[in-house]
């Protein structure tokens, strides 16, 4: 079963569920909105530790609010690609990135983190098996 409220948008969907806070690299998200219009960007989760008014607003970015933790797979299921939008920080490096590989690999999904040592800013994504990697930019 689809996510009702993601069903309405188009395809190449890449999406996010989680915590949306300050650990979040929101230049970056909106950067890639801009640079990829033809994907819709999607956050399934709660607002925490930040101002809705300072978060992206670009025209495919959708913010979703909560979902009930049973709904989540429904979501997922509905992306062609999981992202995983951290702020490349220590914190967010040694802990949070292991937690996230395994929840996403637990739904099929391979996995492409960012490498420790790299200072450059990425967004770690997984892909479907079932759907092809998105061209390079």
């Amino acid at each position: 079963m689809a996510a009702r409220d993601q069903k309405s948008l188009k395809r190449r969907r890449i999406g996010y569920y989680g915590v949306i806070d300050e650990c979040r690299d929101y230049e970056l998200i909106a950067a890639g909105a801009r640079l990829r219009p033809d994907y819709q960007w999607i956050f399934v989760g709660p607002l925490a530790k930040i101002d809705p008014a300072d978060l992206p607003q670009v025209a495919n970015l959708h913010y979703l609010g909560s979902k009930k933790y049973e709904a989540l797979p429904q979501y997922l299921a509905g992306w062609d690609v999981a992202m995983m939008p951290f702020a490349l920080n220590e914190a967010t490096t040694y802990s949070a990135l292991p937690i996230r590989r395994s929840i996403l690999q637990v739904a099929s999904r391979s996995f492409q983190p960012p490498s420790p040592t790299s200072s450059k800013r990425t967004v770690t994504a997984a892909w479907s098996a079932s759907r092809p990697m998105p061209k390079p930019l």
